[in-house]
C-alpha cells in the first residue's frame, strides 16, 4: 500500500511537469496572448490591491482596465508598449529592493521569474490588450476542415479535430454499439437500454439507425425527468424551507412544470421568461404562475423570534446570487459587500439587481410580534385547480408575485441590511448593456435582457453547462465562473460556435442536444493509452470520450430499471422510500418506504429534506440544496460500495434481479451471463464466468448451511409459488449474485 502510494504520487508530479513544460513551450512558440498567458497573472497576484474594488485599491492604481495599465504617466506610465524597461509594471514586479518589489512578500503572491519574464515579453512584443472574452458577444467562426478527414461535415468535430492537430493527438475509433446506445440512453434519459433495444441497434444497417434512436430518446417523457435534475441543483429546488426548523413546503408542482417543459422542448428563452417573470406576462396561465416557483426555492427560516426583513433580504440576495450564477455565470454575490475583488461588477451593480427582486411579496408571516405589515402583502401561495391533496383539499404552490406597496432600495453599508445608505433603482451591471429603456424595470425587463440574443454571457453558460453533462467538464470548467478569474475555455471558437448555433436554432435544448450526440467525438471509445495519459492527462482535448460514475440519482434509478422494478409514474408530490430512521429529521414524517409503488418511484421525485438530505444521494454527492449548485464534486468513496450493497433500495432490486435470473430458462452460464449483461449492455467474457459461477456456487454452498442467512436475503421474495420453483438456498444464491453485479464499477459508469 506504501509504494503503491508513492508510485501514484510520482505518477501526479510527473504529470504536472509535463503538463507545466507544455504551456511552457506553448507560450515560447507562439504569440503571447493576453486574455490566456497576462491577464490571469494580474488578476491572481494584483487585482486585490489594484483591481475594481475602489475601498482595498492602494496608490490609486487600477490594472483591470485598459487606462489604468497603460496610464499614469506620472509614475513613468504603468506600461510602455515596445519598452518593459521604461514600464513602471516590469520595473516593480522584478525590482531587487524589497520594499519597491511588488506584489509584496506579505501577501504570499509573489511572482515566479517564469512569470516575471512573461510579462516583460508581453511588453516588449507590444502589449496587446483586449477585453475579457466572456464579456464580449460571441461570434461564431467558420469551423475548418478537419485534417483527418475532410469528408467530416460534423462542426463539432471539425473544431474538436483542430485542437488535436495541434497536440499531436488523433480522435479515438468509434465505440462498439453496445457501448454507444447504453451511453446515449444514460445520457438523455437517465436510465439504460434493454437487451431488446441493444440487439436492434447492434442488428440495425440502416444508416440512420442511430439517429432513430436519438430522436426516440428524446421524445421519451423519461428525457425530461432525468434533464430536470440538474435544473433543480441549480434552482436549490427542495421540500422543505430549510434552516433549524425546516418545515415542509409545497413547491413540488413547479418540479412537474420543469419536467413537463424541458419535455416539450420549451425554447430556452422562453423556459426562462416564464420562470423568472410569469407572473409579469399579460393575463399569465396558472402554468405560468407556477413557473416562477423557481425564486420561491430560496430557504425560508420561520423560527420564532427571527428579525423577519433580516431573512426577507436575505431571500432576496439569494435570488440576485442564484440568477448570476444560473444565468450570467458570475459569482454577483462576491460585490454585495463591497465591490467585486476581480470583475467589473460594483456593490452599486449587485444592489440595483438586487432592487429588481425586492419588490416582490413577501412570504415570511411573523408568528410573534405586532408587526403586520408583512401580513397584509399580497399572497405568494397559489391554490391550483383540479390538484387535491391524498386528503382532498387543495394542492397549492409558492409563485412570485409582486408586492402591494413599492419599497425603496438602499445600498447595505458591508453588507447589512441595518445601515442603509444611497439609494439606488433596478437596474444591471454597468459593464453590459442597460434594461430597455421603455419598459418597467422588473423581472420580465431582466428575464428579456438575460435572453437577448447578443448578450455576451447567457448562451455561453448555457451552453458551457449542457457540454458538462456529457463531457464531464465544461469548455470552461469553472461553469459558475465566467469572470476575469474564470479558466480559460479550451476550445474557444466551440464555445461560442455553439452559443451562437443555440440562439441561431431558436434556443431549442433538444436541438443542441442532438447535435452533441451526433458528433463523432461523442461517439468515441473511452479506452485510454499511456500515450494520451503523458500529452493529455486530464483528456481536455477530448481524443477519447471521458467515462463518468453515474450520478446519485441514476445510480438508484438505474439498479431499479435493471431489475425490472422502477415504476414510472410521472410526476406528484415527493415520495418517502426507506432509509435508516437515524437519518431522518426528527419532525418528519417517517422514511418507512410507503407503498411499493412510492418505493420504486424515480429518484427526482424523492422528497427532498433540506436539513437532512436522502442519505444515499449524499453517499453518491448530491447537494443538500440550500445554495445554487452549478456543478456536483465527484468522489469515490467506500461508503458508496457499502450502500450498493446493503441499502434497501439495492437489496430489493438485488432480489428482484436474482429472482429473474433463478427462474429463468437456461443453463447457468447463460443466467450469469444475462445478468450481466442486464447490468454493463455487454456479453460477458470467459473469465467474467468463471468467476461469476465460483461465486454463485460458494454462496449457494454456504447458504445451504445457513438457511437463516438464506431466508434473510430473499426476505421479500419467497412467495408460495416461487418457492415451488426455486429452493430458498439456490435464490439466495442468486440474490447474492445480482448484489455483486448491481455493485460493479462498470454497473454504476457509464464508458
Amino acid at each position: 500500500m506504501f509504494h503503491c502510494s508513492l508510485r501514484c504520487l510520482a505518477a501526479i508530479v510527473t504529470i504536472g511537469m509535463v503538463a507545466a513544460l507544455s504551456v511552457s513551450r506553448l507560450v515560447a512558440e507562439d504569440d503571447i496572448d493576453f486574455g490566456r498567458d497576462i491577464r490571469p497573472l494580474l488578476t491572481d497576484r494584483c487585482f486585490h490591491c489594484h483591481g475594481p474594488d475602489e475601498g482595498s485599491r492602494e496608490a490609486d492604481l487600477r490594472l483591470d482596465t485598459r487606462a489604468g495599465l497603460f496610464g499614469l504617466e506620472e509614475m513613468g506610465g504603468t506600461v510602455h508598449a515596445g519598452d518593459s524597461d521604461a514600464s513602471e509594471l516590469y520595473r516593480r514586479i522584478a525590482s531587487e529592493d524589497e520594499f519597491e518589489r511588488m506584489p509584496p512578500e506579505e501577501s504570499g503572491n509573489r511572482l515566479t521569474a517564469d512569470e516575471i519574464e512573461l510579462i516583460r515579453r508581453w511588453i516588449d512584443a507590444g502589449a496587446s490588450w483586449e477585453e475579457h472574452w466572456a464579456f464580449e458577444p460571441p461570434r461564431a467562426a467558420e469551423p475548418p476542415m478537419s485534417k483527418f478527414d475532410p469528408d467530416v461535415e460534423h462542426p463539432i468535430d471539425r473544431l474538436i479535430h483542430a485542437r488535436l492537430v495541434e497536440a499531436g493527438l488523433e480522435p479515438a475509433p468509434p465505440a462498439a454499439r453496445e457501448t454507444l446506445i447504453r451511453r446515449l440512453s444514460l445520457d438523455l434519459t437517465g436510465l439504460p437500454p434493454t437487451i431488446a433495444e441493444v440487439e436492434r441497434f447492434i442488428q440495425d444497417d440502416d444508416p440512420r439507425a442511430y439517429e432513430r434512436i436519438v430522436d426516440r430518446l428524446l421524445s421519451s417523457s423519461r428525457y425530461g425527468e432525468h434533464q430536470a435534475v440538474r435544473w433543480l441543483d441549480l434552482a436549490r429546488y427542495a421540500d422543505t424551507n430549510g434552516y433549524e426548523r425546516d418545515h415542509v413546503r409545497e413547491i413540488w408542482p413547479w418540479r412537474d412544470w420543469v419536467i413537463a417543459a424541458l419535455n416539450a422542448d420549451m425554447p430556452f428563452d422562453r423556459f426562462t421568461l416564464e420562470q423568472l417573470a410569469g407572473d409579469l406576462l399579460p393575463n399569465p396561465t396558472e402554468q405560468q404562475l407556477v413557473a416562477t416557483g423557481f425564486h420561491r426555492n430560496s430557504p425560508l427560516n420561520r423560527e420564532n423570534g427571527i428579525d423577519i426583513e433580516e431573512y426577507r433580504v436575505e431571500a432576496v440576495a439569494d435570488r440576485v446570487n442564484t440568477t448570476g450564477t444560473v444565468w450570467l455565470g458570475l459569482t454577483l454575490g462576491c460585490a454585495r459587500c463591497h465591490d467585486h475583488k476581480y470583475d467589473p461588477i460594483s456593490q452599486v451593480d449587485y444592489f440595483r439587481m438586487f432592487a429588481i427582486f425586492n419588490q416582490d411579496a413577501d412570504e415570511l408571516a411573523p408568528s410573534t410580534g405586532n408587526d403586520v405589515s408583512y401580513r397584509r402583502d399580497i399572497s405568494p401561495r397559489l391554490e391550483l385547480r383540479n390538484v387535491t391533496r391524498p386528503d382532498g383539499s387543495p394542492s397549492t404552490t409558492l409563485v412570485m408575485r409582486g408586492a402591494k406597496n413599492p419599497r425603496v432600495t438602499r445600498l447595505h453599508q458591508r453588507g447589512n441590511f441595518l445601515t442603509p445608505g444611497e439609494e439606488v433603482t433596478p437596474g444591471t451591471p454597468a459593464k453590459f448593456t442597460p434594461l430597455p429603456v421603455d419598459a418597467p424595470a422588473d423581472r420580465l425587463a431582466l428575464a428579456r435582457w438575460l435572453v437577448d440574443g447578443e448578450h455576451p454571457l447567457t448562451a455561453r453558460v448555457v451552453m458551457n453547462r449542457l457540454w458538462m453533462h456529457y463531457f464531464g467538464r465544461g469548455l470552461v470548467s469553472t461553469l459558475d465562473d465566467f469572470g476575469l478569474q474564470s479558466a480559460a475555455p479550451t476550445h474557444p471558437a466551440l464555445l461560442d460556435w455553439l452559443a451562437v448555433e443555440f440562439v441561431r436554432r431558436d434556443w431549442s435544448v433538444k436541438a443542441m442536444h442532438r447535435l452533441i450526440v451526433t458528433s463523432e467525438t461523442y461517439r468515441q471509445q473511452s479506452a485510454r493509452t499511456p500515450e494520451l495519459e503523458r500529452l493529455d492527462p486530464n483528456n481536455t482535448l477530448l481524443s477519447v470520450f471521458p467515462r463518468r460514475r453515474l450520478s446519485a440519482e441514476q445510480v438508484r434509478d438505474n439498479a431499479l430499471s435493471i431489475s425490472g422494478i422502477l415504476h414510472e409514474k410521472l410526476g406528484g408530490p415527493g415520495v418517502f422510500p426507506y432509509q435508516p430512521p437515524t437519518n431522518a429529521a426528527r419532525n418528519r414524517k417517517r422514511w418507512d418506504g410507503g407503498s411499493e409503488e412510492d418505493r420504486r418511484r424515480r429518484a427526482i421525485y424523492t422528497f427532498w429534506e433540506r436539513t437532512a438530505p436522502y442519505v444515499s444521494f449524499q453517499t453518491f454527492d448530491a447537494p443538500t440544496r440550500e445554495v445554487c449548485v452549478a456543478q456536483r464534486t465527484v468522489t469515490g468513496s467506500p461508503l458508496q460500495a457499502l450502500d450498493l450493497m446493503n441499502h434497501p433500495t439495492y437489496v430489493e432490486a438485488a432480489r428482484a434481479l436474482g429472482k429473474s435470473l433463478a427462474t429463468h430458462a437456461g443453463d447457468l452460464d447463460a443466467r450469469l451471463a444475462l445478468g450481466l449483461r442486464k447490468c454493463v449492455g455487454r456479453h460477458a467474457t470467459e473469465e467474467e464466468l468463471t468467476i461469476l459461477r465460483r461465486l454463485f456456487h460458494d454462496s449457494l454452498a454456504n447458504f445451504r448451511q445457513d438457511e437463516a442467512a438464506a431466508h434473510a436475503w430473499i426476505s421479500q421474495s419467497s412467495e408460495a409459488t416461487f418457492r415451488a420453483r426455486v429452493e430458498p438456498s439456490e435464490l439466495a444464491a442468486w440474490t447474492l449474485v445480482a448484489n455483486t453485479l448491481l455493485n460493479l464499477d462498470e454497473t454504476i459508469t457509464r464508458e
